[in-house]
């Protein structure tokens, strides 16, 4: 776990080919007294939302977390300069660790995160919501609790604002399978299923019928895309699991988060991190085609 931390903000204007940065925000525990964690971003409206959490300790069961949020029109966005994004910067009622993206769901927006829970010593994954557009996040809802697990990293799709679906690394153990979950209204919810694959930290997004998501495969060691149908009742269907990227043994368990765009018909664009060494990781990025 780092003492400093960069949050850094880069643009691509040709498909993710090149890459400029925009903005950068350092914190440190000596001047700060938290740091960086899991930055994720959404694109609902023409309106840019940053997310990321903050930790103020080295173990993440001491640690005090809170949730940073800016939201940025992006009719705007290359007038803006660092003065600009700094009065963004808000620290939203969220009260858990490693938000997922911001999803539109009806009339409101969504964003899973997830604590521990000091009762039973476990994980409680958890749904904030806003009917403001991301101004307050003040309404929670619990998605998963189960002492005989460690839900957490919740990813959730929209599918056509019938029903959300989403999907939890269970921690609890090694080869850490996926489970399922699901909500008509984003307020209760319900389990659903498990997908055939373990791993850590999916990130899904949906494309038509069709959901599609990275996450660190753990039983393979590689980093993974799977890929299902779904039906309007949430079943789900037709799985295919492509792995793109394999651990070797000098860099063993090094594989990070991912995030996955949709740049073009069935055509992807993923990024990752691998620690190589423990002072310097660094972003490795794969263009992916599939086919029909």
């Amino acid at each position: 776990m780092p003492k400093n931390s960069c949050l850094h903000l880069l643009q691509s204007e040709d498909r993710g080919n090149t890459w400029k940065q925009v903005y950068e925000k350092y914190s440190t525990f000596n001047q700060n007294n938290c740091v960086w964690n899991c930055p994720r971003l959404s694109y609902i409206n023409k309106q840019l939302y940053i997310i990321c959490d903050t930790k103020n300790a080295i173990k993440e069961s001491q640690c005090n977390f809170k949730i940073e949020m800016m939201q940025i029109d992006t009719k705007q966005f290359k007038y803006f300069n660092i003065e600009k994004f700094q009065k963004l910067q808000r620290t939203t009622e969220m009260k858990g660790m490693v938000p997922d993206r911001i999803i539109p769901f009806k009339n409101k927006l969504l964003c899973a995160n997830h604590k521990h829970n000091p009762a039973y010593s476990n994980l409680i994954q958890m749904v904030n919501w806003s009917i403001d557009d991301g101004l307050t996040w003040h309404d929670c809802n619990i998605l998963a609790n189960d002492p005989k697990h460690e839900f957490c990293e919740a990813s959730i799709v929209n599918f056509k604002d019938k029903y959300l679906l989403a999907f939890l690394r269970d921690n609890n153990g090694i080869v850490n399978p996926i489970y399922t979950y699901i909500s008509y209204d984003g307020i209760q919810w319900k389990k659903h299923g498990k997908l055939p694959t373990n791993g850590h930290r999916i990130v899904a997004i949906i494309d038509g019928n069709k959901v599609v998501a990275t996450y660190r495969n753990t039983k393979k060691a590689t980093m993974s895309l799977i890929t299902f149908e779904l039906d309007d009742k949430g079943k789900m269907s037709s799985y295919q699991v492509y792995d793109f990227d394999q651990e070797l043994e000098e860099n063993m368990f090094h594989f990070g988060y991912s995030g996955i765009i949709k740049t073009g018909e069935n055509e992807y664009f993923v990024v990752y991190y691998i620690q190589k060494e423990a002072n310097r990781p660094y972003i490795k990025s794969c263009k992916l085609t599939l086919s029909d």
